[in-house]
């Protein structure tokens, strides 16, 4: 797993950053992992769903029924016994960002346009006489963030499940020293060294002690770089 993706699912757990942000942050990974099913769903959370057929159960909610009352000039609860219960469950099309701002300015409920009701002869033939225009389906909001808590989850576990990626660069960071791990040792001894004799005051002993620190400080390095 890499730092990039380590990073991310940190700040998703620790709530840091939107589902959005956390969204659009997971694209070059799935592209780093040439994930396409990953790269696709990630796309249509953040862009939404065109299609309706392609929205998945997870983002079906269910409401009540309204519609907007010429006569009364006011939206009217539409429970009628031919209304089929169907006509009460809808999947959201939204984007992540805009069901986020629903939530965001919709506290208690959400209204969404009803495509059920496109079907101009059902609309004549049931609610002509009433004057109701503007079909809608009206949902308790905590669905919206129960959505929304649904897209986290199964992104995190995504996350989770990728294949290690080995990074190129830490690669030839450990080749370079592997191939170069006498030169590496020497360089840092001599440095050490000089600065030992450049520290220490001129004594009769100083050439033992610097060989004896030289040795110590080589064995030490030793166990350091394989």
């Amino acid at each position: 797993m890499s730092k990039e993706t380590k990073k991310l699912i940190n700040d998703i757990e620790n709530e840091e950053i939107s589902v959005t942000q956390a969204l659009r942050r997971s694209l070059p990974i799935s592209k780093q992992h040439q994930d396409r099913s990953f790269t696709e769903w990630l796309n249509k959370e953040l862009n939404g769903y065109d299609d309706w057929r392609d929205i998945p159960e997870y983002r079906t909610v269910t409401g009540e029924l309204v519609a907007f009352s010429q006569y009364h000039q006011a939206d009217i609860p539409l429970d009628a016994p031919y209304i089929d219960n169907i006509l009460k469950e809808l999947k959201m099309p939204h984007s992540t960002m805009l069901i986020e701002e629903l939530v965001e300015k919709n506290k208690r409920f959400i209204v969404m346009k009803h495509p059920g009701f496109s079907d101009k002869e059902f609309v004549d033939k049931n609610f002509h006489t009433e004057g109701y225009l503007d079909f809608r389906l009206k949902f308790n909001s905590n669905q919206a963030v129960q959505i929304l808590g649904f897209i986290t989850n199964k992104l995190l576990n995504k996350l989770n499940s990728l294949p290690l990626i080995s990074d190129p660069i830490e690669e030839k960071k450990e080749t370079f020293i592997k191939k170069n791990k006498d030169a590496i040792m020497i360089t840092i001894v001599t440095g050490t060294v000089i600065g030992f004799l450049l520290l220490m005051p001129v004594v009769s002993d100083a050439a033992n002690y610097v060989e004896e620190m030289t040795v110590k400080l080589w064995n030490r390095i030793s166990n350091i770089i394989p």
